[in-house]
């Protein structure tokens, strides 16, 4: 119900006046007792959490310079696996160089081979024999 001041005399108003101050008074308590809480919530919070945080923090901080070795210790062994590379690759060219060397080397060889005529070398070896056999029994040795 909506009162009219101004049929109210002089003591009415300041009756309305003062239980009017001392709602507000009331209100404002109430407020100053909430925003209290609040700022209690929020420091206590604030102090369970900080802590946390930082813990957090520490350990985020120590798993990125463990990652970071890690990356450069990758970054090594990559390194490493391409000059290991590069040197395999060096020396399968050095076989192949040695083998195709081996192959003609060996092809003159097998054909040196097949150009020899058995039949002459099994007689010049018997004619040497023939020759060689009287010399040694002029020396004084016995020929095999």
């Amino acid at each position: 119900m909506k009162k009219n001041y101004s049929e109210m005399n002089e003591h009415d108003l300041l009756v309305e006046l003062l239980h009017e101050q001392r709602k507000e008074s009331r209100m404002a308590r109430i407020s100053m007792v909430t925003s209290i809480i609040v700022v209690i919530g929020v420091l206590i919070s604030l102090g369970i959490l900080v802590p946390r945080l930082y813990s957090t923090v520490t350990s985020i901080e120590s798993s990125v310079k463990e990652m970071d070795t890690l990356v450069q210790t990758a970054q090594t062994s990559l390194t490493n696996a391409n000059q290991s590379m590069t040197n395999i690759d060096t020396m399968i060219n050095n076989v192949n160089s040695v083998v195709v060397d081996n192959t003609q080397s060996l092809t003159d060889a097998v054909g040196n081979i097949k150009a020899i005529d058995i039949q002459k070398l099994n007689q010049s070896i018997q004619d040497l024999s023939n020759i060689v056999g009287p010399l040694a029994r002029l020396f004084g040795t016995k020929p095999n």
